[in-house]
């Protein structure tokens, strides 16, 4: 296909196809001229497009009018064509298939027409002068601001300019699209007068002429711009310092990017509201903006606490002999902790489980903050098994032992062996030897080895590390005690540490029965990795969050094992099954 200025050659048939260039214009207005038979058509805009004279008809010209004034749907509309070699300009009417011919013909051989797209009368009886054409639109623009207290709410306007015509909701959707409009115009608005009728405003640059009148509609709620006057001879304004751009507004321009991700980065909104309207805001605007979006979407944080006693008394009645419960201050009534342990979890520890529980604590990341409390264990195919969880407001002895002592309540004291694992948590090792005094504790030895560096100094600090690991994973009292010896000469003060410690930290020193001989708690990282995107909820979006992955583990595990033909699990067969493939060979000693 070769293109040979207005004609089009097809190379397979020879064939011509003449077109034509119609330019529509919209958003100017009619006004009176000294011939009282015409009108003229004065500012607004204009789209040019580029169509197939011979195929030409009403329905195309509504179709290409339908694709550029998006706005226009819903709304009755008039369509003038300009009669080509007229001076001053006439224009007649396009109602049938007829006046598209006449257009066509009018154009003779120059080839271009020219549409003026306006409102219907509301009124028969006005005369073409009242008409008001309407200003394209390309794009939405959310208009959430609460032109009185700066409360967002959850409109839409879509408008990317503003011109005579334009149709709004209310005053307020205007002054929320005006006030879009400005920022990103770069100019100020002053509001000089609002009412239930009528909104005027103007440039707020002193000596600017530009002004906006918009007033009420037929139906009585809708508002109408109605004039546009002057030209903007303001020089602009400081666009880190633009008044109008608040952090409601802000708030309520960012809620699609915040919807999609709750913790997107201020800098990451800054480089957004950068790019779409040349802004650029201080971090702790664009975190009180995100904020506010957050509670647009997700609702009041705040509010959010309200629910507690709902949610307590709603998963009571579905989760039947769980353990479930919630404090809070008798005197200003804030909230304090709230514990959470399914029966079902609990009965699947009591039942199906090794006693090894991991006591962890992670921090969150809501409003309030706080801290997760978590009791896991794994499961007989070595699967993250969850125990029990709770919301507390620190980690100091006195609310890990309200943990433990809901927990208590939950498993009782008389199951034996049990044995707790856990890091070196302040407050932790009292509570436990407080509430479980029979139960051994075991630390992580990873976190144990990261307080040996930083109070321990060492010239070999490789070979300090090899012994004090090697004594960790010891079987046997006789390989610690040789490391340990090594470790005595290299640092007695770490020697002399090690041996002081209240915790079972060896595998050689583990209780028997406890079928584990884990000295790490990475299932308790395990769980806090799983409940990442939790831990920035708060407490009653928190909870349900979890509840929901519980039930979703429990249901994915329950179809697995569906699957299962033999009578060990796959974890344990593919444990025997490397050991008795492998090269080295294991000696069994009486």
């Amino acid at each position: 296909m070769q293109d040979c200025g207005d004609e089009v050659v097809d190379d397979l048939c020879g064939d011509k196809k003449v077109h034509i260039f119609i330019s529509f214009k919209f958003g100017g207005f009619w006004v009176d001229t000294k011939d009282q038979s015409r009108k003229r058509y004065t500012g607004g805009k204009q789209r040019t497009v580029k169509l197939e004279k011979g195929h030409l008809n009403i329905f195309k010209i509504k179709a290409e009018i339908a694709r550029i004034c998006l706005w226009l749907k819903g709304h009755q509309y008039n369509m003038h064509y300009h009669i080509n070699g007229t001076s001053p300009k006439e224009y007649k009417v396009i109602n049938y298939d007829a006046d598209v011919s006449q257009l066509v013909n009018k154009s003779n051989e120059n080839l271009r027409a020219e549409i003026v797209i306006s409102l219907q009368e509301v009124d028969e009886d006005q005369s073409i002068s009242q008409l008001m054409g309407v200003e394209s639109i390309e794009q939405l623009i959310e208009c959430s601001i609460s032109q009185n207290d700066g409360a967002s709410s959850l409109q839409k306007t879509s408008v990317t300019d503003i011109a005579i015509g334009t149709l709004f909701d209310d005053a307020s959707s205007f002054k929320n699209a005006l006030r879009s409009f400005a920022i990103k115009e770069n100019f100020g608005v002053r509001i000089k007068a609002s009412d239930k009728k009528r909104v005027i405003a103007a440039c707020s640059y002193q000596g600017c002429q530009w002004r906006i009148r918009a007033s009420l509609c037929e139906d009585t709620q809708s508002f109408q711009v109605r004039r546009v006057d002057g030209e903007h001879t303001c020089p602009g304004i400081n666009r880190a310092g633009n008044r109008l751009a608040t952090a409601s507004w802000v708030a309520n321009k960012i809620q699609e990017m915040v919807k999609r991700c709750p913790d997107i980065p201020p800098k990451e909104i800054n480089s957004g509201l950068e790019k779409e309207f040349g802004l650029s805001f201080p971090y702790i605007k664009l975190w009180r903006a995100r904020e506010q979006a957050r509670d647009n979407i997700f609702g009041s944080v705040d509010d959010n606490y309200k629910w507690v006693p709902t949610l307590t008394a709603e998963l009571l009645d579905r989760n039947p002999g769980s353990h479930i419960t919630y404090t809070f201050n008798a005197i200003d009534n804030a909230f304090q902790r709230f514990y959470v342990s399914f029966k079902v979890c609990v009965d699947g520890f009591l039942f199906g489980c090794r006693p090894l529980v991991s006591l962890d604590a992670c921090h969150l990341k809501s409003k309030y903050l706080g801290v997760l409390l978590s009791a896991n264990t794994i499961d007989g195919n070595n699967g993250l098994f969850t125990v029990a969880f709770a919301v507390v407001e620190t980690e100091p002895k006195h609310t890990w032992s309200c943990f433990l002592k809901n927990l208590e309540e939950n498993v009782g004291t008389n199951l034996n062996p049990l044995s707790f694992i856990s890091d070196m948590e302040k407050g932790l090792g009292e509570a436990i030897r407080e509430i479980f005094p029979e139960v051994e504790h075991r630390v992580c030895i990873q976190h144990l080895w990261k307080n040996i560096k930083k109070k321990f100094r060492c010239k070999d600090g490789q070979k300090m590390q090899g012994l004090v690991w090697g004594a960790a994973n010891a079987y046997t009292n006789i390989d610690m005690k040789e490391k340990l010896s090594e470790l005595s000469i290299l640092s007695p003060t770490l020697y002399s540490y090690l041996l002081s410690l209240p915790y079972k930290w060896s595998r050689s020193q583990f209780m028997i029965g406890i079928c584990h001989a884990a000295n790490t708690k990475n299932f308790a990282e395990s769980f806090n990795s799983w409940i990442t995107d939790a831990r920035t909820k708060p407490v009653v979006d928190l909870i349900d969050l979890i509840r929901g992955k519980l039930m979703e583990q429990r249901a994915q595990r329950k179809m697995n094992s569906l699957t299962w033909q033999r009578e060990l699990v796959p974890y344990v067969e593919e444990y025997i099954r490397d050991i008795t493939t492998r090269k080295d060979h294991l000696v069994v000693r009486h």
